[in-house]
């Protein structure tokens, strides 16, 4: 099995996706690393193939909704930036996951030893349709409807 090496996940952006209980996952990785038991290269370039078709094809695409304490501390840091807020631009990278079937998360901050990342996505209609990772070794900071992770932090 081959891995992302540090250099390259430091360097790019990757979509990573998993089961974490009973929910599927994808992540934005921004240049953090990637935990050792989802560091499968192969398995997530499949993956992320499978994800690509099956949005071509626009195959089971339903309905999603936006995390509005993402959008809010989207908005606050653009605009200490002095740029323009746009919520669409903002979670372009995220809603066609969401629309899938996953909560999809951003990696709002990344250190030398762990990531933090944030619930930007969710389906309205959760979905488990695809054959995941399963990955539960995460530290949830605090939940959303009582289940599903707002934000959470891995670590490597």
């Amino acid at each position: 099995m081959s891995r992302y090496t540090d250099s390259y996940m430091r360097n790019h952006c990757i979509d990573v996706f998993f089961q974490y209980r009973q929910y599927q996952i994808h992540v934005l990785t921004y240049g953090s690393m990637i935990p050792e038991p989802l560091n499968n290269k192969e398995n997530n370039r499949e993956i992320q193939r499978m994800v690509a078709l099956r949005q071509q094809e626009n195959e089971l695409q339903g309905e999603a909704e936006v995390n509005q304490s993402y959008l809010t501390r989207a908005r606050i840091i653009g605009e200490a930036f002095e740029q323009v807020f746009d919520p669409i631009v903002t979670t372009v990278w995220f809603m066609p996951f969401a629309k899938m079937g996953f909560y999809s998360y951003d990696c709002i901050y990344a250190n030398e030893r762990m990531s933090l990342f944030k619930l930007v996505a969710r389906p309205v209609q959760p979905q488990n349709n695809m054959e995941l990772t399963g990955f539960d070794d995460i530290i949830v900071t605090n939940y959303l409807d009582g289940e599903i992770p707002e934000s959470f932090i891995w670590e490597w």
